[in-house]
């Protein structure tokens, strides 16, 4: 049978491509980590990934590389010796030609390609011929982007039932809100977002699906509190909001502490903040550190110093309640100080 033979080929082409560690570095991947979605970048050439590490570390030697040659260009434009130029020889400087720079996947050595048509090209390549379910995510979001002709889910649906973890996750939403041609249905999502096990974004998504749309807060909170267990931004705001809505202490503090690990983000996970996803909640965290600590302050100790420093980071961010009950803060300690001294005079 030629189908089954082409299918062997494919399925062994597709083990060629190994994701469970970075292809420069042998950096192991988590399995079904959330964090290897900011950890690494897969390429579309050769659908091979490397971690962050090894992208700065390529992009700064990129980096040198123009820098260098720009310095040559420069170099080779510039006269010897402009003394001895003939005053009568107003022709420019001759310059030597350089040939320019060459942008390759840091993985294989493809040349690296800007066009949005290429690059599609080579995602329907690893997706049809290695049917490697990362690509063929990537290619059902270039279709709901609006950049595939054809219907974008059916990539989706491979991918997810490939297991992989964001096509689960991301096809489970489509049922959860009925969009792009899929019938709603939350019985089919409840059941994709399942399939994709421990995965923190599936965890948050089905805990918001309780919640929001069959009013079951208990069910809600169990899901949530597994995605905020693996440090996922989302689900620890989420979480420390509620906890902190209940009005008991007890839950207060482990509000806190919920909001704490979360502000802390910003040092400890840098790739995670600054990912645009996730660097509103990790401020907004920051900020709500801030205040509850301010609210638990004692007269002894009106403005905690670590009050005052997730303050001033979250106002540094850009937070406009933070840039406030910093203010606050600061004037606090203005009066007080100035209180102190009286005392003393006295």
């Amino acid at each position: 049978d030629n189908r089954s033979g082409r299918d062997a080929i494919a399925t062994a082409s597709a083990s060629i491509i190994d994701n469970s560690k970075c292809a420069m570095c042998d950096a192991a991947a988590q399995p079904s980590s959330w964090k290897n979605d900011v950890a690494f970048t897969t390429m579309s050439c050769c659908g091979l990934s490397v971690c962050k590490a090894c992208m700065d570390k390529a992009s700064a030697e990129k980096l040198k590389e123009i820098t260098s040659k720009a310095a040559e260009m420069k170099s080779a434009s510039t006269p010897t010796d402009p003394a001895r130029r003939n005053d009568d020889d107003s022709s420019p400087p001759s310059k030597k030609t350089q040939p320019p720079i060459k942008q390759t996947c840091v993985a294989c050595d493809m040349p690296v390609t800007n066009d949005k048509r290429e690059h599609v090209k080579r995602l329907l390549t690893l997706a049809m011929d290695k049917r490697h379910p990362i690509s063929q995510y990537l290619l059902a979001r270039e279709g709901l982007e609006g950049n595939l002709r054809g219907d974008p889910t059916k990539w989706l649906i491979k991918a997810a039932e490939a297991g992989y973890p964001p096509a689960m996750t991301e096809l489970a939403d489509l049922y959860r809100t009925g969009d792009c041609g899929v019938e709603q249905s939350y019985v089919s999502a409840k059941i994709w977002y399942e399939k994709a096990g421990d995965y923190a974004p599936a965890l948050f998504e089905i805990a918001c699906m309780f919640r929001d749309c069959v009013d079951d807060e208990d069910t809600s909170n169990v899901y949530m509190r597994k995605a905020a267990d693996q440090d996922y931004p989302l689900a620890m705001q989420d979480l420390a909001v509620y906890l902190c809505s209940r009005g008991d202490e007890d839950l207060l503090d482990e509000s806190i502490e919920i909001f704490r690990r979360a502000a802390e983000m910003q040092v400890g996970e840098r790739a995670i903040f600054q990912n645009p996803k996730f660097k509103d909640s990790i401020i907004s965290c920051q900020y709500m550190t801030a205040s509850l600590i301010m609210l638990c302050a004692g007269d002894d100790d009106p403005v905690p110093a670590e009050a005052l420093r997730w303050a001033k980071a979250a106002s540094m961010n850009g937070h406009e309640q933070a840039k406030q009950i910093l203010s606050d803060m600061e004037e606090t300690l203005a009066l007080s100080k100035m209180m102190s001294k009286n005392k003393i005079s006295k």
